[in-house]
């Protein structure tokens, strides 16, 4: 008879541990704040920016009305384009950039990850890694960098980037998060075009918390 007693009161435990944690969850989820991705600036370092309008078709397929599309040039001429797509809560479902950038005569040739150093304001400088992608078409190639953002939580690791979002919401934080891509075309020279790219996230990277939060 005491087993059975102890059996259930773990069990009415367990159910009521379950149960704080899916109405901490709704309400997480419930007090949702709103970003505007249009308010990261236009002008970022020697970086201008232009808006690209985003198809509903696109935000329908990837689930969030959050997703920013920009060229940015800078005084050298040099283009970068930013993809913002942003999910305010955890129902987070980011599609793999390797599968979504290939299609009818592009592949994937090479993904690797690079490093670089970036600067917050006051703080010392820190590394940030960044998975590469080489893509390839029958005319063209470009390069593809991209990492996550959760609030000041950086990260090219989507498995790491979904347990920081995890511990977020266990401690009954909102957890949200971000998918940065940076797309460059390759003229000539793919190590020039990456070290253009990399200038850009320098810029751009410390920016991202004050603006995805």
């Amino acid at each position: 008879m005491k087993n059975r007693e102890k059996s259930f009161l773990i069990i009415l435990v367990l159910l009521l541990i379950t149960a704080g944690f899916v109405f901490a969850d709704a309400c997480l989820t419930k007090n949702v704040s709103v970003v505007d991705l249009e308010k990261l600036p236009l002008t970022i370092g020697s970086w201008h920016g232009q808006d690209f309008p985003v198809e509903e078709r696109i935000k329908n397929i990837l689930q969030t009305d959050y997703i920013l599309s920009r060229d940015y040039t800078n005084q050298k001429k040099k283009h970068v384009f930013l993809s913002v797509v942003y999910y305010p809560d955890n129902k987070i479902g980011f599609h793999n950039p390797e599968s979504c950038n290939t299609g009818t005569g592009s592949r994937l040739v090479k993904k690797d990850v690079q490093s670089l150093k970036i600067k917050r304001s006051d703080a010392p400088s820190e590394d940030l890694r960044v998975n590469k992608l080489l893509m390839e078409g029958a005319k063209w190639e470009k390069i593809i960098l991209y990492f996550f953002v959760s609030g000041n939580y950086m990260t090219h690791d989507y498995l790491k980037f979904r347990l920081h979002m995890m511990k977020q919401q266990m401690s009954f934080r909102r957890p949200s998060g971000a998918q940065i891509q940076i797309h460059g075309n390759i003229d000539s020279d793919p190590e020039a075009t990456v070290s253009t790219m990399k200038d850009f996230i320098k810029d751009l990277a410390p920016l991202l918390p004050d603006y995805l939060s």
